[in-house]
């Protein structure tokens, strides 16, 4: 197959392991959409503790992960940390991209990442000039802060008033869109304080060790930052088994036991990331062996397209005021369903761009000049 083309300063490797990280978002946050907040902390039946394992133990915070990375790696490849007169238009950006946020997370879905990465872009700035190694210094530093937070975050949540029992129960996602609306209107600033908590540090720290990837030339061919990502990888692979089975055992409910909840969810602040970066190595060496296709690759090219399409197709599929499938399927019916809406979003943007050169929503970052 023929590499995709790309335009100037673009990397068709880079947009794929973008494709990648929007299929694996996709098929975490879905469900979020899909059913009350009941059905998905508390599994029931044992399809679901297994669909809950499968996404808990090998996507939860994975591709999240991969995309902030891709965020840092984009910021070092703009050329921002080599010119003080883009600052202007680089914190210009970053407010759009919060305004943006702000609407997707009231209108489409209250898990939103834009606004987080819009704050979290401020705290890189100060970090352009620095190193890779006091980057990957930072990252690290910063994965222990997550330990803290994370325990901060189980506190919270094992308080009795954290998950009251109308908000575990509340079925307003699947009712009209004025429903759905006051539905995040209650609830999206306290899913925003704890997205804080749950993904912030981590977030951060794979900003960083993207823009140290950028600085390494980590995609270009012959990289040895990319080498010495393989020559760590037997680690790597072993830490991210050990942590996200222990992950995926525990927040199904296949596992029960207090001690080991807990140290199932610290362990995300390093298993999380290794596995992430276990998933980096992989999708690189395939699509350097087979390139993706260029519908694909394009999607990925208008990841903010086709991230914010891919709650609205999924609001539809489960909202009273589309197919009204809210609670209605089974979880492997909603894994398959997830797919589904993640193939539709990348087709409908990749067609878009390819009719019109970007995606319906890239235009907004780049009224900035």
């Amino acid at each position: 197959m023929e590499k995709a083309p790309c335009p100037p300063n673009r990397n068709a490797e880079v947009d794929s392991v973008r494709t990648c990280a929007l299929i694996g978002i996709c098929l975490v946050n879905v469900p979020f959409i899909a059913y009350p907040m009941e059905a998905i902390v508390s599994p029931a039946s044992v399809e679901s503790q297994w669909v809950t394992f499968f996404l808990a133990g090998f996507l939860h915070m994975k591709f999240f992960l991969l995309f902030s990375f891709l965020f840092g790696w984009g910021m070092g490849i703009s050329s921002l940390a080599h010119d003080k007169a883009r600052a202007p238009r680089y914190f210009s950006r970053l407010a759009v991209l919060a305004l943006l946020g702000v609407a997707h997370g009231l209108l489409v879905f209250t898990g939103d990442i834009l606004l987080l990465y819009a704050a979290l872009g401020v705290l890189l700035w100060p970090l352009r000039r620095a190193s890779s190694v006091t980057l990957l210094s930072v990252s690290t530093g910063l994965l222990c802060l997550a330990v803290i937070t994370l325990f901060a975050f189980a506190l919270l949540a094992s308080s009795p008033d954290a998950m009251p029992v109308d908000y575990l129960t509340d079925a307003r996602l699947g009712g009209s869109f004025a429903q759905t609306l006051a539905y995040r209107l209650a609830y999206w600033p306290g899913t925003l304080a704890g997205l804080v908590l749950l993904q912030g540090p981590m977030a951060l720290a794979a900003f960083s060790a993207g823009l140290a990837a950028a600085k390494t030339r980590f995609f270009e061919p012959g990289s040895e930052a990319f080498a010495a990502l393989g020559r760590h990888l037997p680690r790597l692979a072993c830490l991210a088994v050990a942590t996200n089975l222990l992950y995926g055992l525990t927040t199904s409910g296949l596992w029960y036991g207090e001690l080991a909840e807990l140290l199932g969810f610290l362990s995300m602040a390093f298993g999380a990331p290794a596995l992430t970066a276990v998933y980096l190595w992989i999708i690189v060496h395939v699509v350097r062996r087979w390139p993706m296709p260029l519908w694909l690759v394009r999607a990925g090219r208008n990841s903010l397209s086709s991230y914010v399409l891919q709650g609205v197709i999924a609001g539809w599929v489960f909202g009273g005021y589309g197919l009204g499938l809210f609670d209605q399927l089974s979880h492997g019916q909603t894994l398959a369903a997830s797919c589904l809406v993640a193939l539709a979003s990348l087709l409908a943007v990749s067609l878009w761009a390819q009719r019109f050169g970007r995606g319906p929503l890239e235009p907004a970052l780049r009224i900035v000049k």
